[in-house]
């Protein structure tokens, strides 16, 4: 009997140090040590606000397309950015495949690949499991020809690092009432040989965000499964192993605010000394609720609560700018917070 309590208290210890050890950055006070950042308003012309819609960035470009808006309705065109003129162009091409909202994108090599996603109208209630291409060189798009092996989903994620791209999570309910099945699973892309189911992460949802950073890819947030209400569970991506690992949620030191899952929160990553920096918004819990939110540390896995007044629907970056995108009041141009890291 002695045995068994030394061996469970050894345990607890290990537990335990592993735990200080995990949120610890080695100085007597824990510090997210987050850069301060400038942020400039600006405006958006050359389109008209749209709703769940999904963005991309090619070779430093930035898309947007699909979604509704108040004056086209569904939508199936892409427009591209131009930062010098703060200006949407919309490109010729047009996608292919069924009008949806929230589907999702990875870029792998002058290529985007858009897909999932969903339709809540009167006539048509569906998940979508297909993939399209667009080809900046050919300025065309293309059905991919591999078949997503997982299921029809919405409110996935997806993001790409080393040449291959990686979606998962969801749930299979187009936005109906009823019973939803969120979903773990994940899938690799390589566009050489197709898709291959990975490890799934460790809780089921739908609606999180998910970010490359320091070379792994994260996901967080998001409706986890059952609607308990829950600290975020942070689960980092490992591309070396193809394994993901669940980390524990660590605070720079007074930091009194909490992380809670919720659906529809938005990111984008600033790199300042070699180093990336994460920054989240949106989600917002009651119409007051319009700051920044969160600032992210990943090479110390440590948040800190962060103020700078703004709300928005879309998360970018561009360079060594951060955007935080609305679609603006009542559906109108694009109103967006520009970030950047101060030197």
């Amino acid at each position: 009997m002695r045995g068994a309590q030394l061996k469970n208290r050894s345990w607890l210890l290990y537990l335990i140090i592993i735990f200080l050890y995990s949120c610890e950055d080695n100085d007597d006070k824990i510090s997210a040590n987050l850069p301060e950042l400038k942020k400039t308003f600006i405006s958006i012309s050359g389109s008209t606000g749209l709703y769940d819609a999904v963005t991309f960035n090619i070779g430093g470009t930035e898309y947007i397309g699909l979604g509704w808006n108040n004056i086209m309705g569904d939508n199936l065109h892409f427009s591209k950015y131009s930062p010098n003129f703060h200006e949407w162009e919309m490109i010729e091409s047009v996608y292919p495949g069924k009008p949806r909202y929230g589907a999702v994108a990875f870029v792998i090599e002058g290529k985007a690949y858009v897909g999932l996603g969903y339709m809540l109208s009167h006539n048509v209630h569906e998940v979508y499991d297909d993939f399209f291409v667009y080809d900046t060189l050919t300025r065309n798009w293309e059905k991919l020809s591999f078949q997503f092996p997982g299921k029809a989903r919405r409110g996935a994620v997806a993001f790409s690092i080393g040449g291959k791209g990686y979606v998962g999570t969801g749930t299979v309910n187009p936005g109906l009432p009823g019973d939803e099945e969120y979903l773990a699973d994940f899938y690799e892309f390589d566009p050489q040989i197709g898709w291959k189911q990975i490890s799934n992460i460790s809780y089921p949802r739908y609606g999180a965000t998910a970010f490359v950073a320091e070379g792994s890819g994260y996901v967080c947030f998001g409706n986890l499964y059952g609607g308990v209400s829950r600290e975020c569970g942070i689960q980092k991506f490992d591309p070396n192993t193809g394994k993901w690992t669940g980390l524990p949620v660590c605070y720079e030191d007074g930091e009194i605010g909490r992380l809670l899952s919720r659906s529809g929160v938005k990111s984008f990553v600033l790199n300042k000394g070699g180093h990336d920096y994460v920054y989240i918004f949106g989600g917002l819990t009651s119409p007051s609720d319009k700051t920044l939110g969160w600032g992210y540390n990943p090479s110390k896995n440590i948040w800190k609560s962060v103020d700078y007044p703004v709300g928005g629907d879309y998360g970018f970056t561009i360079g060594e700018y951060g955007y935080a995108m609305s679609t603006g009041n009542g559906g109108g141009a694009f109103e967006a917070y520009i970030f950047r890291a101060i030197d």
